[in-house]
C-alpha cells in the first residue's frame, strides 16, 4: 500500500513500541525519521536487521502523509 502512495508520503519515522520487549537497537531507532525508499528506509525496514529482540521487538513504519493527501 505504501507503494501505491509513495507520492503522497512526506516521510516515515520507526516506531519500536517501548515496552519492556524492546531491543537496545531498536530502541535506540525509536522515532528516526526517513524518506520513503531511500536506503535508510529498506535497511530499517522491520524486521530491522540490527534487532536483537529474537522475535520479541514488534517494530513498525508510521506513514506520514504529505499535507493536504488523504
Amino acid at each position: 500500500e505504501a507503494q501505491r502512495l509513495v507520492e503522497e508520503i512526506d516521510y516515515v519515522s520507526y516506531s519500536a513500541i517501548l515496552d519492556t520487549k524492546v531491543c537496545e537497537e531498536c530502541f535506540q531507532a525509536d522515532d528516526t525519521d526517513v524518506q520513503i525508499d531511500s536506503a535508510e528506509y529498506y535497511e530499517m525496514m522491520p524486521p530491522y536487521a540490527k534487532c536483537l529482540g529474537d522475535g520479541q521487538c514488534r517494530c513498525i513504519w508510521v506513514y506520514v502523509m504529505r499535507s493536504g493527501t488523504i
